[in-house]
């Protein structure tokens, strides 16, 4: 949120690398106060793929409530899923992606996907990076 208290104008997309399972929720809770975390309305969206976030029927009913949108690895920058996430940031919403797409084992950066690129693309206005 804004300084006054509404919303952003523009979205905000969050870029981190991703070495473990447990990124997302261990940044936050490091760099965030926790009256920011225990603000749903307040805290991030984030991407997760299908196949992890998913797979088994008590997280694929917890993860949409904490604001997680699942996306089809393999599927493209023009899955369904993908038009929801623009939508968040055209409305000003606040979007944390992992833009290798998976894990890094080593800790090593590897190579971006391109949904980044499309939701800086698509998202009107054109979100904060």
């Amino acid at each position: 949120d804004n300084a006054e208290g509404g919303k952003r104008e523009r979205g905000l997309i969050t870029v981190l690398n991703h070495v473990s399972g447990l990124d997302d929720p261990c940044v936050l809770a490091a760099v965030l106060p926790p009256e920011v975390i225990a603000d749903l309305d307040g805290l991030r969206w984030t991407l997760c793929a299908t196949d992890r976030c998913f797979r088994s029927r008590f997280w694929a009913h917890v993860f949409p409530h904490v604001k997680v949108i699942p996306v089809v690895r393999g599927a493209g920058i023009d899955q369904p899923l993908m038009d929801v996430a623009v939508d968040l940031l055209s409305r000003g919403e606040w979007l944390n992606v992992f833009p290798e797409g998976t894990r890094s084992q080593d800790g090593s950066l590897r190579v971006f996907r391109a949904g980044v690129g499309r939701l800086v693309a698509d998202a009107v206005p054109s979100p904060y990076v």
